[in-house]
């Protein structure tokens, strides 16, 4: 039983240790915001990634015409795009 004991001090112990170097990096370190510039050539891009489109899929313009033709008649359709209010936190 005293092993026992004297690990889980131990253990306690160097759990307390790492929190308190924790609490001293979140009060005392203070972060240096910087903007950051990464240049990625489109030939390294997946090809969806590039065209903007998926496989298999139609182009967005053309879905959000579709939509609103269809919605024409009725305001309360959803719409394919969110609103500024849904964007929102």
């Amino acid at each position: 039983m005293p092993t026992l004991v004297r690990l889980l001090t131990t253990i306690a112990i160097i759990a307390g240790v790492i929190l308190a170097i924790m609490a001293a990096l979140v009060t005392f370190v203070e972060p240096h915001r910087r903007q950051v510039d990464i240049e990625i050539p489109v030939r390294e891009l997946p090809q969806e990634a590039a065209t903007g489109v998926a496989q298999g899929s139609a182009p967005a313009g053309d879905a959000a015409v579709a939509q609103t033709a269809a919605g024409a008649d009725d305001p309360a359709a959803p719409t394919s795009q969110p609103s500024a209010l849904e964007l929102r936190p």
